[in-house]
């Protein structure tokens, strides 16, 4: 259990660090931390949607708003990966009620 702690703690941290080299335009750490978030957020945008294809449109608009607003991170709010996955569950809800309205409105009327 402890070294599960220590490893998270380490993960934090190095999240931590690219997100303030993001917030400079660092295109190097954006690479490093979409490679160790995107199976994260791809999880859980697609337990939300279970549709690939939607998935991975909203992974796509998670990490373009992450490159465009890593200046509104602030730790003091949370941790980096929980702004994150936050991003992406308010995404890919929004993209969910956007379907559920689009099928709901083009059902024909029942008479």
């Amino acid at each position: 259990m402890n070294k599960r702690l220590h490893a998270d703690d380490i993960l934090q941290e190095k999240l931590f660090l690219l997100i303030c080299s993001i917030q400079q335009s660092d295109e190097q750490a954006f690479s490093d931390f979409y490679d160790l978030t995107v199976d994260r957020v791809y999880s859980l945008v697609f337990r939300i949607l279970g549709d690939k294809n939607d998935t991975e449109e909203v992974v796509c608009d998670v990490f373009a708003q992450i490159w465009q607003q890593a200046t509104k991170y602030y730790s003091e709010r949370g941790s980096v990966i929980g702004w994150c996955l936050l991003i992406a569950r308010c995404r890919a809800l929004d993209l969910y009620r956007k379907r559920k309205t689009f099928i709901v409105s083009v059902r024909p009327s029942k008479k």
